[in-house]
């Protein structure tokens, strides 16, 4: 793969060619294409993520346009991974992007986080950060969770691995 995209931050002497290279064989799960999730998913496209899978289960609303930056006008009532994946695709077609257009549940969840290097959960609903943090746990995964709400942001990491917190 041409890494002339990410030709800046591999001058950086943190990341270099070795660094880039890892990022392009990484995996990351992103659950929600809302607000967070929006921001997240360009994010990991403009790193250089290699596999991005992302899903969410919702349809762009009006009221997500103003915060929701991978949506526009023509997407509203449309599932927003799917109108994710039509944005993400053509800002960096050389990833392997991943949309799911469902939400993550228990009967799912454990399969889909397996299959990812690490998971960023970007959903408002604590039954749903519960679902996501059991996969994880069972799975051995890192979960990176992260809510905002009216003015002020909470980021968690969840590393099962090396013990801490969890949900």
């Amino acid at each position: 793969m041409d890494t002339e995209r990410f030709s800046r931050q591999i001058l950086l002497p943190e990341i270099g060619q070795a660094g880039q290279a890892r990022l392009l064989a990484s995996s990351a799960l992103v659950v929600g294409c809302g607000g967070l999730g929006s921001t997240l998913l360009y994010c990991l496209c403009g790193m250089g993520v290699g596999r991005i899978g992302f899903c969410d289960g919702d349809t762009v609303t009006l009221s997500n346009l103003n915060r929701q930056f991978l949506h526009t006008e023509r997407d509203i009532g449309r599932n927003k991974a799917q109108s994710a994946y039509e944005k993400l695709s053509a800002f960096a077609s050389e990833l392997k992007l991943e949309p799911m257009e469902f939400h993550l549940n228990g009967e799912n969840a454990a399969r889909i986080v397996a299959g990812y290097d690490i998971v960023l959960l970007a959903v408002d609903s604590l039954p749903a950060r519960l679902v996501v943090n059991r996969a994880c746990v069972q799975a051995g995964k890192p979960l990176v969770a992260g809510a905002i709400t009216q003015w002020e942001g909470q980021v968690t990491l969840c590393d099962p691995a090396k013990g801490g917190p969890c949900y």
